[in-house]
């Protein structure tokens, strides 16, 4: 039964309506969701399979209010603040499937963010999204995934296929230009350093037939400072091993929220892209 929310003055009510106080109203959604006045009081229930998000804008909801939200899709649910309104929490604002919490309102600009369980621990690795390329793509954007509450990151690329030899490449936002990267490589055929400057994207690691693979750590990307990346692959092509070890910077101050994997040249098929924040805390 549909509780009696918002109750009305002078209105009476029945015993099955006086039972259903217990019940929390709850609407599911199946996309990326912002939310409204009406749902003080309610439970908002994520169910998307990508990466998605839950916005609260400013002036919508009063001091004591208290919005439930919970994540049940794969995809990673991320709540935000809307232009002038702040979320305070002791915890991250991301909730992996079958995660969830509450804001309390504090005043009209401002709620505390109270997880159900605490998702980090000192040091830690968080889960921000987990996205698996199709079959012959030739790029996959991840959108939303670099905020304030982590200033780095680690990206790993693994498994899957790819049409072609080639290399694994790393956009940042919308950013074509200001790339530089040095490395090396040491393998059987000797060691030899390696380096590019103003390039249009970052190599990040290996593209071949039989698999796909990079593992990176992205430093200050959300933060109005150089980007810069790390990242090191163990092997070469299918037959052949060789050490690879590379860094770069991206010669800007932009604060960005999202990233593109592509390539040289070759298509993806199935590679699975995991992107996690380190802890703060």
């Amino acid at each position: 039964m549909a509780t009696p929310f918002p109750f009305v003055a002078s209105t009476v009510l029945t015993a099955a309506q006086l039972n259903a106080i217990t019940e929390l109203p709850t609407a599911t959604k199946t996309g990326s969701y912002t939310l409204v006045a009406g749902d003080a009081g309610s439970r908002v229930v994520m169910n998307v399979a990508s990466t998605n998000t839950v916005t609260v804008n400013n002036s919508l909801f009063s001091a004591g209010q208290i919005v439930q939200i919970s994540n049940i899709g794969a995809g990673v649910t991320t709540v935000t603040a809307g232009g002038g309104f702040t979320i305070n929490s002791a915890d991250v604002l991301t909730l992996a499937q079958y995660q969830g919490g509450s804001l309390v309102f504090s005043s009209a600009s401002a709620a505390v963010w109270f997880p159900t369980a605490k998702t980090v621990s000192a040091g830690g690795l968080v889960l921000l999204n987990a996205t698996t390329a199709g079959s012959g793509v030739s790029s996959v954007a991840i959108t939303n995934v670099f905020s304030s509450t982590y200033d780095n990151y680690k990206i790993i690329v693994s498994g899957g296929t790819a049409s072609a030899g080639g290399i694994l490449e790393l956009q940042m936002g919308a950013t074509t230009t200001g790339y530089y990267w040095i490395g090396q490589q040491n393998s059987s055929s000797g060691l030899f350093a390696q380096g590019a400057s103003n390039v249009s994207r970052w190599g990040i690691g290996s593209v071949r037939t039989a698999f796909v693979s990079a593992n990176l750590d992205l430093l200050a990307p959300n933060l109005a400072k150089f980007t810069v990346f790390n990242w090191s692959v163990g092997v070469r092509t299918e037959t052949t091993m060789a050490i690879d070890a590379f860094s770069g910077w991206l010669n800007n101050s932009t604060q960005y929220t999202d990233f593109t994997i592509a390539t040289n040249g070759p298509t993806l098929t199935g590679c699975l892209i995991s992107t996690y924040g380190y802890a703060k805390s």
